[in-house]
Formats: C-alpha cells, sequence, structure tokens
C-alpha cells in the first residue's frame, strides 16, 4: 500500500502517452483499492477481485484484458522513469526482430542502501546468461503481443520466477535485449537474508524447474554439474542467511 501512489504515479507521467494502464486489486484488504479508485485518470483501468488468485494468474488475466500491441510489466512497489515507454517503444519500432527488451535497475533497500543492477545488453549474451540466471528485472520489460500469442503466456503452475521460464520461451523464437539505461527503480520490501528457509527452498526448486525449462527451450544439453552447482548454492545461501540473522546452525 506505502508504495501504489509512486508506482502509479510513474507510469502516469510517462513522457510517452499513448498506453492503457491495468491496475488488478487482487483482493487487497489493506486500502489499496480505494487508493486505486480515487484516480481521474481515463487511461487507468481497475479491476477489483474479492479473492487472491496470486501473480501468476493474474499477470495472465491483464495480458488478456489489455489491448496494445506491446505489453509492459511494473509491480505495485516499483517506479518506472518519466522516459521508461518513450525508451522501449522507440527501441522495439526499430528492432523488428526483438521481441522483448528490458532495461537496467536500481535496487533501493529499506535501510536506504541503492544497488545498481547491470545486466547483458545484446542477444547473444542474453542468451548466454539465460542458462544460468534471469538476465531481465521482471518489472523493466516490454514484450510483443505477437510473441506471447506464438509462445504462450505465464505458466500459473509456477508461484515463483514465472518471469524467467517466460523469458525462455521468447528466447527460443525470438531475440531479446536490454536497455543499458536505468529506466526501473526496485523497493525491496523484505530483505533476502529474511527469508525463512521453506521460502528460500521453494523459491530455490521454481528456479531450478524454470532454468530447466529455459535449458529446453534453447535446446542446450544439461550436464549433471548444473543440479550439483546449484544445490551448493542453495546450502551456501542458507548458512549465509542463518549467520547474518544470528541463527544457530
Amino acid at each position: 500500500m506505502p508504495y501504489v501512489n509512486a508506482a502509479i504515479g510513474s507510469i502516469l507521467s510517462q513522457t510517452f502517452c499513448d498506453f492503457e494502464l491495468i491496475v488488478i486489486d487482487d483482493g487487497s484488504t489493506d486500502g489499496t483499492g480505494e487508493a486505486l479508485a480515487a484516480y481521474q485518470d481515463s487511461r487507468l483501468r481497475l479491476y477489483r477481485r474479492r479473492q487472491n488468485a496470486g501473480l501468476t494468474k493474474r499477470l495472465n488475466e491483464a495480458i488478456r484484458l489489455a489491448r496494445g500491441r506491446y505489453i509492459a510489466r511494473m509491480d505495485t512497489d516499483d517506479v518506472s522513469s518519466p522516459e521508461r515507454f518513450e525508451r522501449q517503444v522507440a527501441f522495439l519500432d526499430s528492432h523488428p526482430n526483438v521481441a522483448l527488451v528490458g532495461s537496467f535497475c536500481r535496487s533501493v533497500a529499506l535501510s536506504g542502501r541503492i544497488e545498481k543492477w547491470v545486466y547483458p545488453t545484446d542477444d547473444a549474451h542474453i542468451r548466454a546468461t539465460l542458462l544460468r540466471r534471469n538476465p531481465f528485472v521482471h518489472s523493466s520489460v516490454v514484450m510483443r503481443r505477437t510473441a506471447l500469442d506464438a509462445v504462450g503466456l505465464y505458466n500459473e503452475s509456477l508461484r515463483y520466477v514465472q518471469d524467467y521460464d517466460l523469458w525462455g520461451r521468447i528466447a527460443a523464437n525470438f531475440q531479446v535485449a536490454n536497455i543499458p539505461e536505468f529506466l526501473i527503480t526496485r523497493i525491496e520490501r523484505v530483505d533476502s537474508v529474511t527469508l525463512a528457509d521453506d521460502i528460500a527452498w521453494a523459491r530455490f526448486t521454481a528456479h531450478a524447474a524454470a532454468q530447466l525449462s529455459v535449458i529446453r527451450s534453447l535446446n542446450r544439453p544439461l550436464a549433471a554439474v548444473w543440479l550439483i552447482e546449484h544445490a551448493l548454492w542453495f546450502a551456501k545461501d542458507t548458512l549465509v542467511r542463518r549467520f547474518s540473522s544470528g541463527q544457530q546452525v
């Protein structure tokens, strides 16, 4: 709730004005729906749902409701730079073979610490990175609707990293890119070291499943070292979080 107005305001103040803003209130109980209903901008289309269906299903619902040829993604606790849409629409217009474009990102922690997230920008390097990790910030992407029509929407069986799975399917059929500009600011509401082990394990297994899907989509061989690497990563991550929080190992 505290970040919604900043997120909505950053979209409604874009220098590129020809868009519709689809907002789905997924059964909120904190006054978010009322705050959204107060906006008087005709570009904002608000849909209020009584029951929470989860992020992945609502992402697909929003895409089905959208009428534009480009689909931009945005979270309620992120902020887009004023020229984000202008930059990304111009890029896609001038690169007809690119189906997905993201950008660099600033990440702001609750402590005020700022990190700059930089990603590969060209198709070849992004494809190589996809085999190991997610090379896009979810809230930074703009996709062609025709690409989604071709490869399908988000996999609704995935609670986490549903974006990573989709990027692999898009990259298997189209070119992808990142604009080397910081067009999105992400507000980190929860520090990763505070995540409980069961949540961390759920995210780990989801990431592993999504990465398998990406590898298969890109027709790359899978080596046994992949599973070992991920198991070691999870063990290291768990130990780091426990030491950071003062828990006994």
